[in-house]
């Protein structure tokens, strides 16, 4: 646990490091900084959800951007300004061969990656609005939104994730996996 771009660890420490859906800011820093506590010959284990929107994310932030705050106050601001950035040093970063030359960049000797896709199960749509809203970057916006304005847009989003099922809902979702070798 920490900052994985400041791991508090000595070089050559651990066999093994696994990073499941924690990848944040600047994606080569992070690699050199897994790199570094690897110790020769170590393993990295990487685990991503794909950040290309699927139909139902999609659905979701289209109706999230009608209730979206038109005047941010300044730490709404501040969290929107960090999802641009994340999504700018991602950008580049979006098939598994992106991953596994950027590792080799940074001085892996041995990296493989490609997707697994699992199916995620959800009760109703209720259930997968509430899913869905558990990002930090959606959590954001929900909590500067006034009692009313919050009711409505949980009523539309979920109004529109129906579209996915009435009853229970399968959706497939793509996540990353990548094994590296030091």
């Amino acid at each position: 646990m920490g900052d994985i771009h400041a791991l508090e660890f000595s070089d050559d420490t651990f066999d093994l490091v696994v990073s499941s859906f924690a990848l944040w800011g600047e994606p080569a820093s992070a690699f050199q900084e897994f790199r570094r506590v690897l110790k020769p010959r170590g393993v990295l284990l990487l685990l991503e959800w794909d950040r290309d929107a699927d139909a139902m994310t999609t659905t979701f932030n289209d109706v999230l951007a009608k209730y979206r705050v038109a005047a941010p106050d300044a730490s709404l601001a501040a969290a929107r300004a960090m999802l641009d950035e994340f999504r700018a040093q991602r950008a580049s970063l979006r098939e598994p061969k992106d991953f596994v030359d950027a590792l080799r960049a940074v001085g892996f000797g041995e990296a493989h990656g490609g997707w697994d896709t699992q199916a995620m199960q959800f009760a109703n749509a209720d259930e997968l609005f509430t899913f869905v809203n558990l990002g930090w970057a959606h959590y954001a916006e929900w909590a500067h939104m006034d009692a009313d304005t919050r009711a409505r847009f949980r009523a539309d989003a979920v109004n529109a994730l129906q579209a996915f099922g009435s009853g229970k809902i399968v959706l497939d979702k793509r996540a990353l996996q990548l094994a590296a070798r030091k």
